[in-house]
């Protein structure tokens, strides 16, 4: 289990860097449970992110944020990338990898393929990756929604964060409850899963957030409902529900 948590703003009224690096350190400590191993921040003020990381691959290496070969990308993962490997070998075999980390492997598909690599992992996971030559930062899901990862849109930018305790540490952050999804029965399978905060959203399973200084756009890179038709049900399966 890892975290991280940040913010990213385009208007002309950002906090200063003290601001921003208090900010910071008190998300850092809302999620330190998740990763007792380290923390890395990065702050270029546009964006703003902590990262706290519990070790499993490349414990030596693999320090978050990773940047890509030429600095222009950098991502954060919170989870597992299973097929990792085999995405690894469908590069050429002088593409430069700077870890052993599974949680590199999204962000050179994203550089070689664009959004469209998110549909080749499997695993469960929260990324973010920054772009930092066009200003532009993508959130993503896994395709169940195993690893959680919180939204905030402001008029001027986004909080994001692994638990919703973090994003509180930010002075934007809405406080007020969402009383219409408190007495709604918790036993319906709701999706999103309501944050009951209002104006705090849960970025689905299966999806990505796009932000940059003109827009946000939050799409689905995969559905459930595309694939059920396909799914290997066949004779067995409806044999076993006359038992």
């Amino acid at each position: 289990m890892c975290g991280f948590a940040g913010f990213v703003a385009f208007g002309a009224t950002r906090l200063d860097p003290v601001a921003r690096a208090a900010i910071l350190a008190r998300m850092g400590n809302a999620i330190a449970h998740r990763g007792p191993n380290d923390e890395q921040i990065y702050d270029d003020g546009t964006l703003s992110l902590v990262f706290r990381r519990l070790s499993i691959i490349d414990l030596s290496g693999g320090q978050q944020p990773i940047p890509n070969a030429r600095g222009n990308l950098l991502t954060v993962v919170n989870g597992e990338i299973y097929n990792h490997l085999a995405l690894r070998r469908s590069f050429d075999a002088d593409h430069l990898f700077a870890t052993h980390s599974d949680s590199e492997v999204p962000m050179h598909l994203y550089e070689r393929e664009g959004i469209s690599a998110l549909t080749k992992l499997d695993g469960m996971f929260a990324l973010l990756i920054w772009d930092r030559e066009a200003r532009q930062l993508v959130l993503a899901r896994d395709r169940m929604g195993i690893k959680p990862l919180y939204v905030v849109r402001l008029p001027d930018g986004l909080l994001f964060g692994s638990e919703l305790k973090a994003l509180m540490m930010h002075p934007q952050c809405p406080r007020d409850l969402d009383w219409n999804a408190l007495v709604q029965p918790t036993f319906l399978m709701r999706t999103p899963v309501p944050t009951y905060i209002r104006g705090v959203e849960h970025l689905p399973g299966g999806h990505y957030l796009m932000v940059d200084a003109n827009a946000v756009c939050s799409e689905a890179y995969w559905r459930i409902d595309d694939h059920v038709a396909s799914a290997p049900f066949g004779n067995d399966a409806r044999l076993s529900g006359g038992l």
